[in-house]
């Protein structure tokens, strides 16, 4: 077996983690979603008054957090559960 032959097996392994299940898929297209919507509340914001403006804006930031705590908490706590 060559140098080049060993590096490519190397290369080629398959993976030791699992396939994301349907789930994780879901749960992370959705909270894409719930960004681009969050900042385009935020945006969309600045064309009321006041009180209105505020309320939008809050509310787009939070739909933000939101959707980041899905991605980087709840996803990777639920893929560490199916794994054992």
């Amino acid at each position: 077996m060559s140098a080049a032959q060993k590096r490519d097996d190397d290369l080629f392994q398959p993976s030791s983690r699992p396939a994301p299940s349907i789930g994780t898929i879901f749960f992370s297209f959705l909270s894409i979603a719930m960004i681009v919507a969050g900042f385009y509340i935020m945006s969309a914001a600045f064309s009321y008054d006041d009180t209105a403006a505020m309320l939008m804006f809050s509310g787009g930031l939070a739909l933000d957090i939101i959707a980041f705590m899905l991605i980087f908490m709840f996803i990777p706590a639920r893929d560490k559960t199916s794994l054992k």
